[in-house]
């Protein structure tokens, strides 16, 4: 029989934090007025990402976070247009519109020919 005996740990003490990122649609500012606590566990050379402008932001103490740089180039130019897509489906059919104003009256006929006269007396029977 084999016996096993502890002798220590592969496991080292925790390690210090490093740096963390924080992201916001904003500068640093804006963040602190969107909530008062959003860097509440910021610690010195912590990044900031503006996700609008791509403007980078390191804190390196007092008075706060610092402009250090951009992720974002230039706008590039617009691509080419893109091939037309199949035709899609016919929609459903739309309500009926109001009814339209009455027309202008048109011109007055020519008059007819006359017509055949019938003695009353021929109508009743022979």
């Amino acid at each position: 029989m084999i016996l096993w005996g502890e002798i220590g740990s592969i496991l080292g003490p925790t390690g210090v934090r490093g740096s963390k990122w924080f992201v916001f649609a904003g500068t640093p500012d804006d963040a602190v007025a969107f909530d008062s606590g959003f860097f509440d566990s910021a610690q010195d050379q912590d990044m900031f990402l503006d996700s609008v402008s791509g403007e980078t932001y390191q804190l390196s103490g007092i008075p706060g976070p610092a402009g250090i740089g951009f992720i974002m180039g230039a706008t590039g130019p617009t691509g080419p247009t893109g091939v037309t897509g199949p035709t899609g489906p016919t929609g459903v059919q739309g309500l009926t519109g109001p009814t339209g104003p009455v027309g202008v009256t048109g011109v007055t006929g020519p008059t007819g020919p006359t017509g055949v006269t019938t003695h009353p007396f021929l109508l009743m029977g022979a």
